[in-house]
């Protein structure tokens, strides 16, 4: 299974009224990065790099930060479509980001001799039966 990202933008940003943002549209625009030893960051980093997006020097490790920085208009920020729920705010937009070659794989691990619990097992067969339909957890 593999997730795909988001951008976030505040209501009032240039980006706010897209449907989808295509890579070459962050150029220009202040980015708002996780921190650098996140798989995020080191996904983004590489995609991001010829685009010129403007590094705002904010780097932070929580997504309640990056929620508030974006609602203070300091930036943008590309997150993984899991964190959703993290950006549940009446002033901040969620985009579907244009990227088939940024995603991240998700891997479940588990104990090779043991058994897993009746909730494991459901949520193994939830996220996989989700895997199959093509929907994102």
């Amino acid at each position: 299974m593999k997730t795909l990202f988001i951008s976030y933008a505040g209501f009032d940003h240039k980006l706010a009224k897209k449907r989808i943002i295509q890579i070459p549209q962050l150029a220009g625009c202040e980015l708002i990065h996780l921190a650098r030893s996140t798989s995020v960051r080191q996904h983004l980093d590489a995609l991001l790099q010829p685009v010129g997006v403007i590094n705002t020097g904010l780097e932070v490790e929580h997504l309640a930060t990056v929620a508030g920085l974006i609602e203070s208009g300091l930036g943008v920020s590309l997150v993984p479509e899991l964190t959703l729920f993290q950006f549940r705010h009446p002033n901040l937009v969620a985009i579907p980001l244009n990227a088939p070659n940024l995603v991240r794989p998700l891997l479940i691990v588990k104990a090779k001799e043991r058994s897993l619990s009746i909730a494991a097992q459901g949520l193994l067969e939830l996220i996989q039966e989700k895997s199959r339909s093509g929907f994102a957890p």
